[in-house]
C-alpha cells in the first residue's frame, strides 16, 4: 500500500487533470466549434468516394491556388491526370474545349454553399479522335490565407456515352453512427475527424476508471489492516483513511460517468468532417 501522502497528492493531480480536461472540452464545444470545423478537410481530400455499383464512375478532387487566372485549364490538368488509361490513352491537352453549365439546385443534387451545381462537358483529341467526359462539381472547400486562397472541389465524372451521374449529398453530422462508435469512448470523434476530441475523451475516460480501480484497492486495504489492529487511534485514522478513499472512488466513478455521456452525446450531435454519401439513384442531364 502506497503512503497516504502519495496517494493524497496523486488524487491532487488525477483531479487537477479532470478540470483541465473539462476545460478544454467546454472550450472546443463553445461558439468557435463550428469554424474550427469548417477549417477541417473534407473525407474526400484523404479518400475518394467510390460508386460501388458502377465503377466507370470516377470521382477526383481538385486543387488551386486562388486567384489563378488558369484556374479552369488546372482543374481540367487534374481531372485529365485521374482517368483511367483506357479513357485517356495517348491523349494530349493540347486541344480541350469545356462547355460549363450552371443549374440551381435541386433535390439534394449536390450540398453546397452558393445554391449552385456545375456541369461540364469536355473534348480532347487523342490520336485524331475525340475522346469526351462529362463532369459534375459535388463539394466544395476554401483555405483562406493572406493574400489568396487554396481552392478545392470534388467532380463526379463519367464516360461521355456511357454511364450516368449519380446523386450525392454532404453531411457532417454523424448521428446513431457517431454515438455507436464511442460506445468506446472516442472512437466516434475519430470517425468525425476530430482527432484532439476523440484523445480527449478516450485519455479522460481511462484515467478516470484507472483511478477509479486504484483508489478502490486502497480504500480496501485500509479496511483489511483495521481488521489486523486493536489500537483504537490507528483503527480512527484507517477508517477516516478509507472513507476517504470511497469519496476519491465515488468522484472518479462519477466524472468517468459525465465523461462518457458527454462523448457519446458529442458524436451524435455535434458536426464533424464533411463526407460525400454517393447514392444509387441516377440524374439525366440534357448536355
Amino acid at each position: 500500500m502506497l503512503p497516504v501522502s502519495l496517494i493524497c497528492q496523486l488524487y491532487r493531480i488525477m483531479k487537477r487533470y479532470f478540470i483541465v480536461l473539462f476545460g478544454l472540452l467546454l472550450s472546443l464545444g463553445c461558439m468557435h466549434a463550428q469554424s474550427r470545423i469548417e477549417r477541417m478537410k473534407p473525407q474526400w481530400l484523404k479518400v475518394r468516394p467510390v460508386c460501388k455499383n458502377d465503377p466507370s464512375i470516377l470521382f477526383v478532387p481538385v486543387t488551386v491556388n486562388l486567384p489563378n487566372e488558369n484556374r479552369h485549364e488546372m482543374e481540367r490538368r487534374q481531372i485529365y491526370l485521374a482517368l483511367p488509361a483506357s479513357w485517356r490513352q495517348a491523349v494530349t491537352l493540347s486541344d480541350v474545349q469545356t462547355q460549363a453549365l450552371v443549374d440551381t439546385m435541386e433535390n439534394g443534387i449536390a450540398v453546397r454553399k452558393g445554391g449552385a451545381t456545375v456541369r461540364s462537358e469536355s473534348y480532347m483529341t487523342a490520336d485524331g479522335e475525340l475522346v469526351q467526359y462529362r463532369s459534375m462539381l459535388v463539394d466544395e472547400f476554401r483555405v483562406k490565407y493572406p493574400g489568396g486562397e487554396e481552392y478545392s472541389a470534388l467532380y463526379q465524372i463519367i464516360p461521355y456515352d456511357g454511364a450516368t451521374f449519380r446523386r450525392c449529398y454532404t453531411y457532417d453530422h454523424y448521428g446513431l453512427t457517431g454515438a455507436a462508435l464511442s460506445l468506446v469512448p472516442g472512437v466516434g470523434q475519430f470517425y468525425k475527424g476530430d482527432a484532439l476530441k476523440g484523445s480527449l475523451f478516450m485519455g479522460g475516460c481511462v484515467l478516470g476508471g484507472v483511478g477509479a480501480v486504484f483508489t478502490e484497492m486502497q480504500r480496501q486495504a485500509y479496511v483489511s489492516q483495521i481488521s489486523q489492529t486493536h489500537d483504537v487511534n490507528v483503527i480512527r485514522q484507517l477508517d477516516a483513511n478509507q472513507k476517504n478513499m470511497g469519496i476519491a472512488r465515488n468522484v472518479c466513478i462519477g466524472l468517468t460517468a459525465a465523461l462518457y455521456v458527454w462523448n457519446i452525446f458529442d458524436a451524435a450531435v455535434t458536426p464533424g468532417v464533411r463526407r460525400v454519401k454517393v447514392t444509387n439513384q441516377g440524374l439525366q442531364y440534357n448536355f
